[in-house]
């Protein structure tokens, strides 16, 4: 890559990272074009340039998000934590970090999650969804699952608990609770530890 392409690039993911930054506090409609070149130091031409819309731009500080929470997830899954420590962070501290994103993000992001032909479900369904089945397996090697529940049950069971707890309305009571909402998820509420 000549020096032309290497400037090009960083300035692309400044305004990426820039992008990114603001939708996250200020959610999409309510940052402009002007905004993001004047905070990733480039002209709005430069933007259009490159991403010739917002729309498109979007989409792309969306792509860049999901890789960034993808390589800290399997790093986190490849890491020496136990079964329930990794869940509980893939639970509780994601959501935390979840939590300070703008709604409109957010509903950005599921509304793209389901689009069936768009890369982030591709993505999802090739390698999220592995990764967590994963997960499951090192609980199951290590006995901290009980045996017979299969993968597929426990993920639903988890995908209800996160998406529920996800809620702008729920987050804000759910994480003073944190170590009883774990301790609920895992030993359900008769707290039978000697079944895990």
């Amino acid at each position: 890559m000549d020096g032309f392409e290497r400037r090009k690039q960083m300035k692309k993911q400044a305004i990426i990272h820039a992008g990114l930054e603001l939708f996250q506090q200020n959610g999409i409609k309510n940052v402009s074009i002007n905004e993001i070149a004047t905070h990733a130091n480039v002209s709005q031409v430069t933007i259009y340039n490159y991403f010739e819309s917002k729309e498109k731009l979007q989409y792309e500080v969306l792509i860049q998000f999901i890789h960034e929470y993808w390589n800290e997830y399997k790093t986190l899954i490849d890491s020496n934590l136990s079964f329930t420590e990794k869940l509980r962070m893939v639970m509780f501290d994601k959501m935390e970090a979840a939590s300070n994103i703008h709604t409109e993000f957010y509903a950005y992001l599921i509304d793209e999650l389901s689009k069936n032909n768009s890369y982030l479900t591709k993505l999802y369904q090739k390698e999220i969804i592995p990764s967590v089945m994963e997960l499951f397996n090192q609980g199951r090697e290590a006995k901290e699952i009980e045996p017979n529940l299969n993968n597929e049950a426990i993920f639903f069971y988890m995908q209800m608990f996160t998406d529920y707890i996800r809620r702008e309305d729920v987050i804000s009571q759910a994480l003073p609770l944190k170590e009883e909402l774990t301790q609920i998820f895992f030993y359900g509420i008769t707290g039978n530890k000697n079944r895990v």
